[in-house]
């Protein structure tokens, strides 16, 4: 029986901007994110130790690819032998990908339901 480490990618310049990102735009990590991928890392590291036996998985994003070497980084881990699987990848927004969500709110009125935290799906979504 084996252990799953789910995570999800370190802040990008999208998030730290306040714009959608879904499949289609590959935005770089922030130094917060870079940061962010560090305390990951260092934290299985204390948890697993060096090179533990891990397959590791991750979105095709960018974004996840990055977060993800530097996790194997701190793990000692190859992270060229992760496998990539887009069933991993961000939902679809369509047409919204790229918009700030300031502008979607004026447009279509709330983005997040406040009771169940769901995102208002794109039309083209």
């Amino acid at each position: 029986m084996g252990r799953d480490f789910i995570a999800r990618h370190g802040e990008t310049v999208f998030n730290a901007a306040g714009r959608m990102q879904g499949r289609l735009l590959h935005t770089p990590l922030t130094r917060a994110g870079f940061a962010q991928a560090d305390e990951m890392g260092e934290a299985l590291k204390a948890m697993l130790g060096p090179k533990p036996a891990l397959t590791l998985w991750a979105s095709p994003t960018g974004r996840a690819l990055q977060t993800l070497a530097v996790i194997a980084e701190h793990l000692e881990l190859d992270w060229h032998a992760a496998r990539a699987d887009e069933r991993l990848a961000e939902i679809d927004i369509g047409s919204w990908d790229g918009r700030h969500y300031r502008e979607l709110a004026a447009e279509f009125g709330p983005m997040i339901d406040a009771e169940t935290g769901a995102l208002t799906p794109a039309p083209d979504g």
